[in-house]
């Protein structure tokens, strides 16, 4: 009887303590993420706390004091370097962060919501300057949470899912210009650190931007956007985004029009180094395609492109991988050399060329009815050449003896007459090709120096 008593107690006792370990759990994280923050040029300006036994509840203001600090954090998880404008519209914004958690562990994930307060000052100024009028209706939206970022993120499995708030918002300007902005379900999640995750998933119904003007007009649609992404290291990933439609549309009245829309838009890109030698591929497609200016008509339907990088030196790559890298921050016309330089050295080891398919099902120019299009298939090999380098600098067209190229090219006969209209030297190459029905076949080969087509030798 007595130890049962003992144990009864001390599983109380365990569970009584639970949410006392589980808020020094978050704190303890929190505490590291401020820390990092404000090495970073971030601030807290201001912060409140609310708990009780079950829940926390914190508030905080962050406020960017040193933004070029801060675009060197940015900067190490961006593919590009972020350009230096960028520091005038971050320095001096106002972030407030929400934050909302159980204090018992492994039971909820943090909740947080991060919102902008005021804009920075630079171009707070500005916008009053302009508009005063729009320069209130901006305040009284950041105030109000009107643009907000809600993530649930669980600290030990590192997985986090959240949304950006819907925003269906207009505003007339002092100029009679009207301004729309509409984001509908807007969702992600994913796994991994927030600012370079591991593994994310991103939705939205609608992205759309507006500018109206008496005789003049903008807009932006973006409709049925999905993307995954998969990132094993830096240099091994896989991404793809569709998209059901976009729509861009510019009226102006000393300028031509311009209406530009595609449909179910899809783009793969991925990248491996993780076998002997490095692989790099890149697919996309659409459906249906529509350009149209004053004087220019485009049209058209199932295109697909799908090439591959192969056989890449991979001590190279990493190489010029890392030089680029210091070029985000820091770009001299050494840096440039050395970049060269390590392209050339890539290409010296050799590599393949595989371009699976590049084709368009359709095609129309101008007010012509749609005409049968066109593929491509190819496959470059350039071998390796430990003087590539040297020959390229004395002449470029020395790379061509290491090039042994496998290509077939199918263009429609609509297609060709409508190239020979409006370039007629391109009718020599009728000489070559071979008829198959209404298409045209260029069979392509090249090695050691010598072209020939549909087995021709060139003349």
């Amino acid at each position: 009887m007595k130890k049962f008593l003992i144990i009864s107690i001390l599983i109380i006792l365990f569970i009584a303590l639970l949410p006392l370990v589980g808020n020094k759990i978050v704190e303890d994280e929190l505490k590291n993420r401020i820390e990092l923050l404000t090495s970073y040029g971030v601030k807290v300006q201001n912060s409140a706390t609310d708990s009780n036994y079950f829940s926390t509840k914190r508030h905080y203001e962050f406020l960017l004091s040193d933004a070029e600090k801060f675009m060197e954090y940015l900067n190490q998880y961006s593919d590009t370097q972020l350009p230096p404008y960028v520091n005038a519209m971050l320095h001096g914004t106002v972030i407030g962060i929400d934050i909302h958690y159980s204090n018992f562990p492994l039971s909820d994930s943090v909740s947080v919501d991060i919102y902008p307060l005021s804009l920075s000052s630079e171009i707070a100024q500005n916008i009053k300057k302009s508009d005063f009028g729009f320069y209130n209706y901006l305040k009284t939206l950041l105030e109000s949470k009107g643009v907000l970022y809600h993530i649930d993120y669980n600290i030990l499995n590192r997985e986090f899912n959240g949304y950006i708030k819907d925003i269906k918002e207009g505003h007339l300007l002092e100029d009679n210009s009207k301004i729309t902005l509409n984001i509908s379900k807007a969702l992600y999640d994913g796994e991994g650190a927030l600012i370079a995750p591991t593994k994310l998933n991103a939705s939205a119904d609608l992205l759309g931007f507006k500018v109206e003007k008496p005789k003049e007009l903008f807009s932006a649609d973006l409709k049925g956007f999905r993307s995954s992404s998969i990132f094993e290291s830096e240099t091994t990933y896989a991404s793809s985004i569709m998209i059901s439609d976009i729509e861009f549309l510019v009226k102006e009245s000393s300028f031509r029009d311009t209406l530009l829309q595609a449909k179910n838009i899809k783009v793969n890109l991925s990248s491996n180094t993780q076998g002997a030698k490095a692989e790099f591929y890149a697919k996309s497609s659409f459906e249906d395609f529509k350009l149209q200016t004053d004087s220019a008509k485009i049209r058209a339907s199932d295109f697909n492109y799908d090439i591959s990088l192969s056989e890449v030196d991979k001590d190279s790559f990493e190489e010029l991988r890392i030089l680029m890298a210091k070029a985000k921050t820091n770009s001299t016309d050494e840096l440039q050399a050395k970049m060269e330089q390590s392209i050339y050295k890539i290409m010296s080891k050799g590599v393949i060329v595989t371009l699976a398919d590049f084709s368009v099902e359709k095609i129309g120019a101008e007010d012509k009815e749609a005409m049968k299009g066109f593929s491509i298939k190819a496959n470059i090999i350039l071998a390796e050449d430990a003087n590539m380098t040297k020959n390229i600098r004395k002449s470029p067209l020395l790379l061509a003896k290491n090039l042994t190229v496998d290509a077939k090219i199918k263009i429609s006969k609509e297609i060709f007459a409508f190239v020979n209209e409006k370039a007629p030297m391109s009718s020599l190459a009728k000489m070559y090709a071979k008829e198959e029905g209404e298409v045209l076949v260029f069979d392509i080969k090249y090695d050691k120096g010598e072209l020939n087509i549909n087995g021709k030798g060139l003349q």
